[in-house]
């Protein structure tokens, strides 16, 4: 077995094994700079990915970043969604917002007269 020296990718000074790699293995650029972080894909992830056919999709990672862009979207609208309700029930505690009371109270009263048929 040859030893790594000056005349292969790498060299032993007779402590550690320096690597070197030949011109062409690595590039200088790398696809990004900016973090990765790794995804598990347990059953759970995985059954919830096959039902949307991520096997027909362009890449695993491009899939993942498209579902986890678009969860962020859905999170954000729900707390908007969120804020706006409470500030329309602020509104109505305070009187700032006219509400009809008892327009509601007949409106919840007849809510399922219709399964007790």
């Amino acid at each position: 077995m040859m030893r790594a020296g000056p005349e292969r990718p790498g060299f032993f000074n007779g402590e550690h094994l320096y690597h070197r790699n030949p011109v062409g293995w690595y590039t200088l650029e790398v696809p990004t700079d900016h973090p990765r972080t790794q995804v598990t894909i347990d059953p759970e992830l995985a059954a919830a990915l096959d039902q949307l056919g991520w096997a027909t999709e362009r890449s695993r990672a491009g899939v993942l970043r498209d579902l986890a862009l678009e969860g962020a979207r859905a999170r954000l609208e729900a707390a908007e969604r969120e804020g706006a309700g409470r500030a329309y029930l602020r509104a109505i505690a305070t009187g700032e917002v006219d509400y009809d009371f008892e327009a509601l109270a007949e409106i919840h009263a007849g809510r399922g007269a219709h399964l007790e048929r």
